[in-house]
C-alpha cells in the first residue's frame, strides 16, 4: 500500500525514493516486480546490482543507460533536446573518459528529470548493495536533487550487518519482514499439496523466509509420503 501511495504521489509530480530492506529471500524483489506490474502510464527503468560487477566502475550506470535505451519510451526520450547528449556523456565515462563526479551526477539528474517530463518515471534498482561505488554515488547525487519531478525510485537492499549502500542511507526505508507462521502456512497451502507434517517441517525450516519456504516445499514434494529432516533441506543461492 505504501508503494502504491508513493507511486501515485510521484505521478502527481512529487519525487520520492524508497528502499526495501531485508534479508535475502524475504521477498523484496517480488514486491518490486509487483509494483512494476501494477504501474500504468509510466516509463520503467530497471537495473540490478551484480555481485560479479560491484568492483567494475560505472557498470551500474552502463546498465542504467542500456535500460533506458531499451525501454518502451526510448523513441520519445531520444527525441528530447537534452537526454541523448546526457546519456552519451554517461556512456563516455563508463568507457573511460575522465569527468568530475559533480558533472557525472548532473548528467544522471538531467536524464532522470527530463525523462519524467514526458511520462512519470519508475526507476527500480534491485540489489543496490551490489552496485559499484561510482554508480551509487552518481545516482544518489541525482536523486537528492529531484523535487517536483514525476519520479519514484524504488530499490531493494539486502541488509546483512553494516549497510553497504552508504550513499542511500539517508533515504527512507521500508523493512520487509519475514512472514508470520499463519501467512507461511497459507502460502504453502496455495502452492503445494503437502501433508500437515511436511508443512510443519517447512515452516520451522524457513522461519518466515518465503524463498526458503518454497524451496523446502519443492524438496519435500519430491518424496511423497515421507518427511525429510530439517537438516537435509537447502536454500538455493541468490
Amino acid at each position: 500500500e505504501r508503494l502504491d501511495d508513493l507511486l501515485r504521489s510521484a505521478q502527481a509530480g512529487h519525487a520520492a525514493t524508497i528502499r526495501l530492506v531485508g534479508a535475502a529471500g524475504v521477498g523484496k524483489t517480488t514486491l518490486l516486480r509487483a509494483l512494476v506490474d501494477r504501474a500504468t502510464d509510466v516509463t520503467v527503468c530497471w537495473l540490478a546490482g551484480s555481485g560479479g560487477e560491484q568492483h567494475f566502475a560505472y557498470a551500474g550506470l552502463a546498465t542504467f543507460v542500456l535500460a533506458l535505451r531499451r525501454s518502451d519510451a526510448a523513441a520519445i526520450l531520444m527525441a528530447d533536446d537534452h537526454i541523448p547528449s546526457a546519456l552519451e556523456r554517461i556512456e563516455q565515462v563508463a568507457a573511460g573518459t575522465s569527468i568530475t563526479p559533480t558533472a557525472l551526477g548532473m548528467a544522471v539528474h538531467t536524464v532522470v528529470s527530463r525523462a519524467a517530463i514526458h511520462r512519470p518515471l519508475l526507476l527500480c534498482i534491485d540489489d543496490v548493495q551490489w552496485l559499484d561505488a561510482p554508480s551509487r554515488a552518481a545516482l544518489a547525487f541525482a536523486l537528492r536533487r529531484l523535487d517536483r519531478d514525476a519520479v519514484l525510485t524504488a530499490m531493494t537492499e539486502r541488509r546483512v550487518g553494516t549497510p553497504v549502500a552508504d550513499e542511500f542511507n539517508e533515504m527512507p526505508e521500508l523493512t520487509v519482514a519475514p512472514l508470520s507462521e499463519l501467512d507461511a502456512r497459507a502460502l504453502l497451502r496455495t502452492r503445494s499439496a503437502l501433508t500437515d507434517a511436511a508443512v510443519d517441517v517447512c515452516v520451522r525450516f524457513a522461519d518466515g523466509n518465503p524463498l526458503a519456504l518454497v524451496a523446502a516445499a519443492e524438496q519435500l514434494s519430491t518424496v511423497p509420503g515421507e518427511v525429510l529432516p530439517i537438516t537435509s533441506l537447502t536454500v538455493p543461492e541468490r
